[in-house]
């Protein structure tokens, strides 16, 4: 189980670095006040994903696969946004 979780663990720092990438390559894009926009859209969508996750993964809890669970969980999340953050690039390159 151990090696299971450090997997995803892994996975998911990968994933999240892509978003991070991602969310500066946007940011650079936009002006001042759209990037502080982009700023609160991000916290807030960070916050929707930890909850969402606390929530899905709470049947583990106690349990061993509870932290591979909870960070499959967010390394989903994590790629969607980067899918929704890729569509934003491409509106915002043209």
């Amino acid at each position: 189980q151990s090696q299971m979780t450090y997997c995803a663990y892994a996975q998911y720092r990968e994933t999240d670095t892509a978003l991070n990438e991602r969310y500066r390559q946007l940011r650079d894009l936009l002006n001042a006040e759209q990037q502080q926009d982009l700023k609160q859209v991000q916290l807030a969508w960070i916050k929707f994903r930890d909850a969402t996750c606390n929530f899905e993964s709470q049947s583990w809890e106690g349990g061993s696969g509870y932290n591979m669970v909870k960070t499959l969980c967010l390394d989903a999340y994590t790629a969607r946004r980067i899918e929704d953050i890729n569509n934003m690039l491409e509106v915002n390159q043209r």
